[in-house]
């Protein structure tokens, strides 16, 4: 009881100050008492019986703005922002000038998204009580949500000609500049909170201020000393490893996230991170370790599953690759990446019928992805059935008309059946779709080539893949290979020689300035180039029977 007395004595001390003197003070008592209880409730976090306390208070003194506003208080922190509003604009009627409710408007309007009437009421807090530290802060923040960043700074400007160490106008400032990317004014800021006091926070923000102007060995530096002066500011470390994962230093930022991933050993997402750059590393036994980690704290994520399962696969451990993948479609039905991965995978154990099955298993539940049609026209093809993959390519043509490599494609498929015409027609398409398609501008150039046929416009054909590609040596042989046919033999050892230069396993390319060779009369060159293709055979069928007979019949002359 003592402590209650000495209590209402100090609240009605604190009364009298707020309450206007015309007040009338007959149920001053019974007031401070329910607000007492009403506060005790309010620190021990029960609103509701807060609200009531306050509500009876008011029965005793409902003029006192202070309670009123207390209340509008109370049902703004419940989130009943109409209330809360009605509350406090009618304690604004009976005193406009009421800094009080002033200040908790501006703040249900600004939640309430009244940007203007937040504004309109803390510049009149300014107006009214020119000390008030937090009305300024407050109005520059609201400037600076709102994206009104002239405004803010003006705001924080004048806060800190009062006050020039003032670290919340310093740092909101310099946010400010930084979402405006001048970073030079951001850095000055944040330095001199820096020369106020040095703090982890701001340490970290210049950090960000210097990786954003990609100047890493600053920012790395900056969230070293946030590390400092907080060794448990993980966003520091993130941050560094994340410079390093940019300067591609792969084996620097590992080291980073061991450490955090030691510091928090069931976080998965630092599992998930390892594991990406082990991949990248090619450590595939430490990624696939990493994401087997972070599959234990989070056994149900197909995005960690399906990066386990890519690694699998790459490592060439494909019945556990194959599991992984079918556990993500188990999970997801219609996980196209995963049925076009088990595909892959079936396709590179020469499984070609079960890749099919899965590439018309796709196509069952999605049409919209042309690769899919494209895929399965592949698999057609490497096992010789053609008849097949022109149909999958006629139906995906006729659905993605505007789609080159498609019709590429299909023009692939016709040269493999020997039907040319219609190979011809098919590469003109694509060309015609995308004038920028080199393969196939090169790919009917050279068979211009080949037949001895429209030199001029094979020449040009390929001419324009190079413009693509200048460093294709496919095409480069293939131009020199133009040259040949037109009889322009030194400019196509010129163009052919220049292909070794990107292309020096090719068994065509060497067949080729073998027979350059032979026909500028350099005979041992000749022989030379021709045996060098023999080493690279099992690349072209067919080469091996082809090159040895012109091998037997230069050596048949005397």
């Amino acid at each position: 009881m003592l402590f209650l007395t000495v209590l209402l004595a100090s609240c009605s001390i604190i009364e009298t100050e707020l309450r206007p003197p015309e007040i009338d003070q007959t149920h001053r008592f019974e007031a401070d008492y329910y607000y007492l209880l009403g506060y005790e409730a309010f620190i021990s976090g029960r609103w509701d019986e807060t609200l009531g306390y306050y509500r009876k208070a008011l029965e005793h003194d409902p003029k006192s703005p202070y309670l009123r506003t207390q209340v509008g208080h109370l049902l703004f922190r419940k989130g009943d922002l109409a209330a809360a509003l009605n509350v406090v604009e009618e304690v604004l009627r009976d005193d406009p000038d009421y800094v009080k409710a002033l200040m908790l408007a501006s703040e249900i309007y600004s939640d309430s998204k009244r940007v203007p009437d937040a504004v309109a009421a803390l510049k009149k807090v300014i107006a009214l009580a020119p000390d008030n530290e937090d009305a300024p802060m407050l109005l520059g923040r609201l400037y600076y949500q709102n994206n009104m960043a002239a405004e803010a700074i003006e705001v924080f400007n004048k806060v800190l000609l009062k006050d020039p160490e003032d670290y919340f106008a310093l740092d909101f400032l310099s946010s400010v500049y930084i979402d405006a990317k001048e970073y030079a004014k951001a850095e000055e800021l944040l330095k001199r909170i820096l020369e106020i006091k040095p703090l982890d926070s701001v340490h970290f923000k210049l950090g960000i201020v210097y990786e954003l102007q990609e100047r890493y060995s600053e920012a790395v530096e900056n969230y070293e000393a946030a590390l400092k002066l907080n060794p448990h500011n993980n966003q520091a470390r993130e941050r560094i490893a994340q410079v390093y994962v940019r300067q591609k230093l792969t084996n620097r930022a590992i080291e980073e996230f061991l450490v955090l991933s030691r510091q928090q050993p069931a976080n998965a997402d630092m599992h998930t991170r390892l594991g990406m750059l082990y991949y990248e590393g090619k450590d595939f036994e430490r990624s696939i370790a990493e994401f087997r980690s972070a599959l234990g704290d989070q056994p149900g994520n197909p995005t960690v599953r399906y990066y386990l399962a890519l690694v699998l696969e790459e490592s060439e451990k494909f019945a556990e690759a194959e599991a992984e993948f079918r556990k993500i479609i188990s999970q997801e039905p219609k996980n196209i990446n995963a049925f076009l991965h088990l595909a892959i995978i079936y396709s590179r154990q020469k499984k070609e019928a079960e890749s099919i099955k899965m590439f018309r298993e796709i196509l069952e539940f999605d049409k919209e992805k042309p690769e899919v049609f494209l895929y399965l026209s592949l698999a057609y093809t490497r096992i010789n059935e053609l008849r097949k993959a022109e149909e999958v390519l006629i139906e995906a043509t006729s659905k993605f008309k505007e789609n080159d490599e498609l019709q590429f494609n299909l023009a692939m498929v016709y040269d493999k059946a020997g039907r040319f015409d219609d190979m011809v027609r098919a590469l003109r398409t694509a060309i015609a779709l995308n004038p920028k398609n080199a393969e196939a501008l090169n790919y009917l150039g050279y068979y211009f080539a080949e037949k001895g046929m429209n030199l001029a416009e094979a020449q040009s054909l390929i001419e324009r893949a190079l413009e693509q590609r200048p460093e294709s040596g496919y095409f480069l042989d293939s131009l020199g290979w133009v040259m040949h046919k037109l009889g322009r033999n030194a400019k196509a050892l010129e163009l052919l020689e220049k292909a070794v230069g990107f292309t020096a396993t090719d068994p065509v390319l060497f067949e080729h300035l073998g027979d350059v060779c032979n026909s500028l009369g350099q005979k041992e060159r000749a022989l030379q180039f021709w045996e060098k293709s023999l080493q690279y055979h099992e690349k072209e069928e067919g080469l091996r029977e082809r090159v040895q007979k012109k091998i037997g019949d230069i050596k048949k002359i005397p």
